[in-house]
């Protein structure tokens, strides 16, 4: 009895060690994701990087966590069904569960650092598009007005489309619907 006491002890020790650096992982994982709170302060590019590196840490956090779990397990295996086992299995449940807690947590995090990259891409290329645009109106602005005259939509229809020369019709209903034509 007095041996299985000591093994109890000793597993208790080594176990209340995983949890300590376990929780050590996880508060690195919420560090890390601190930087995704001012999302929507920051560039596309910039939320981008720091979901990534984010992500990086959540991952290994992740794995240390699961390897974490397993040894819990196996640290529950070696300790038998004896009385002093029986003693500390209510504590290595509580560790268990929060284990797997953190785990959640993480993969939670993984989800929302996911979600946050990919609207940050969607913003950039959307951005983009819209500089490309403002420098392709800009670029037919002839005299610099910010507006788009008669003369700059004809000079537009031919730079754009190959030479295509706008019927005076449509040219009249153009300008007549989007007068005046800005960005």
């Amino acid at each position: 009895a007095k041996e299985e006491a000591e093994k109890a002890e000793r597993i208790m020790k080594e176990v209340t060690a995983l949890v300590k650096e376990a929780d050590e992982k996880l508060a690195e994982a919420q560090e890390a994701s601190k930087s995704m709170h001012q999302v929507e302060t920051m560039t596309p590019e910039a939320t981008v990087e720091a979901a990534n590196s984010t992500e990086k840490v959540v991952q290994v956090s992740k794995a240390a966590l699961d390897v974490h779990i397993k040894s819990l397990d196996d640290k529950w295996r070696e300790m038998g069904n004896g009385d002093a086992a029986r003693k500390v299995r209510n504590e290595m449940d509580d560790f268990h569960k929060k284990f797997q807690d953190g785990k959640r947590q993480l993969e939670r995090l993984l989800h929302t650092v996911g979600i946050a990259r990919d609207k940050a891409k969607r913003k950039g290329a959307a951005l983009k598009k819209e500089s490309d645009r403002r420098e392709n109106f800009e670029k037919h602005d002839a005299d610099k007005d910010g507006k788009l005259s008669r003369g700059e939509v004809l000079a537009f229809s031919k730079a754009e489309f190959d030479g295509f020369e706008l019927p005076e019709v449509v040219l009249d209903k153009i300008m007549r619907i989007l007068e005046p034509i800005t960005f």
